[in-house]
């Protein structure tokens, strides 16, 4: 297997931030689950598994153009596919200024906040307490949310979880990210492969097996929990691997189930890697869901597989340039508009923390 550019970013992680739940229980829900139902997965709407006639492959110059404009790497400096591991002092200066003449509009305190909690339940995923373990016990575990369900696959270790909320009315669907070695064979398996929902689309093959590995999981409960709670809206979430997958998971739910839609169904991703080609983000952006691609400052992870090999991010990004500033880029589809136009210039690190959230443990 290629050792690509997300593989080397995983393993790193594994090794060096590879997350023990060390939670001290503050909330602790008993295990509702409906896992013993039969349940055969429906088939695909074929009105909602359409893709675009015509589309655009410009996007796909974007992340080249910038690495010009910014200067390649030197050769001495720890990289993947040539953006940085570690961006220096320096070289974040210099980012900055062009952060400050590419700014579109920022996101309200409201939506802020709104992001903060929906980063904590994407952190949540990776504490033992609740995945394998099937309780809603750690330290940042809402009283106001009860545990639904968990869902773990075998050999792809995909992992998440399903949380309800009746205050709010929501019901959360989380996949966790990279926390093993299984993901990381997730992550480095980038070779594109058809997306059989919709002809004529690629997606990322290690993905797309690690969705599939739950899906039966997923789509029972979640289309229960409709059943049970019509009028409740429904947010699909995770960071890192998790983001991908809660792209895949939630339009496995808008193409089988028509109570799932652009109205009561969105999607929220913390450093999400890119998912699939120009034709499936062209696609996505079609079926009209709320996606909101959050990105942490300089964080190398949305930011591979690169362009060049053909991937194309979908949903409007929101970029974390301090912690209480989000700039919304106007674009439904990858831009220059926002953190595209800092590479090379990335780091590791700030894949790890959202809004001061440590997204990639259980604290």
């Amino acid at each position: 297997m290629k050792l690509t550019s997300l593989s080397i970013i995983a393993v790193v992680m594994f090794f060096v931030y590879s997350p023990v739940s060390m939670a001290t229980p503050t909330a602790n829900n008993t295990l509702t689950t409906n896992a013993t139902r039969s349940f055969t997965v429906p088939p695909v709407i074929a009105q909602r598994a359409t893709v675009p006639s015509e589309f655009s492959y410009l996007d796909m110059v974007g992340q080249k153009l910038d690495t010009k404009i910014n200067t390649p790497l030197p050769r001495n400096v720890d990289q993947a596919d040539s953006m940085d591991f570690n961006s220096s002092a320096a070289n974040s200066n210099h980012v900055n200024s062009r952060m400050s003449r590419r700014a579109t509009f920022y996101a309200s305190y409201k939506k802020v906040k709104e992001l903060k909690g929906y980063a904590q339940n994407a952190a949540n995923a990776y504490c033992r307490s609740v995945v394998p373990m099937n309780t809603w016990v750690c330290e940042h575990c809402s009283r106001d949310e009860s545990l639904v369900s968990t869902f773990k696959s075998g050999s792809l270790d995909t992992n998440g979880y399903i949380i309800r909320n009746d205050k709010t009315g929501i019901i959360s669907l989380v996949f966790r990210g990279t926390s093993s070695f299984a993901n990381v064979i997730a992550d480095a398996d980038f070779s594109p492969t058809s997306y059989p929902p919709v002809k004529g689309t690629n997606v990322h093959n290690g993905f797309y097996n690690a969705y599939m590995s739950v899906q039966k999981d997923v789509l029972s409960e979640m289309t229960q929990q409709i059943t049970d709670y019509p009028h409740y809206r429904v947010v699909v979430t995770g960071h890192s691997l998790g983001g991908a997958l809660a792209i895949l998971g939630g339009l496995d739910l808008f193409q089988r189930d028509s109570r799932f839609d652009a109205w009561n169904l969105s999607i929220v991703t913390f450093g999400g890697p890119r998912v699939g080609d120009p034709a499936f983000a062209h696609y996505v952006v079609r079926t009209g869901i709320p996606i909101t691609r959050v990105i942490h400052n300089q964080d190398i992870v949305p930011h591979v597989p690169p362009q060049y090999l053909g991937f194309l991010h979908p949903g409007t990004e929101y970029w974390i340039t301090d912690e209480d500033r989000v700039k919304i880029c106007r674009s439904e589809l990858d831009s220059s508009q926002c953190s595209n136009s800092i590479v090379p210039f990335t780091k590791l690190r700030d894949h790890l923390t959202y809004f001061g959230i440590d997204t990639g443990t259980c604290t």
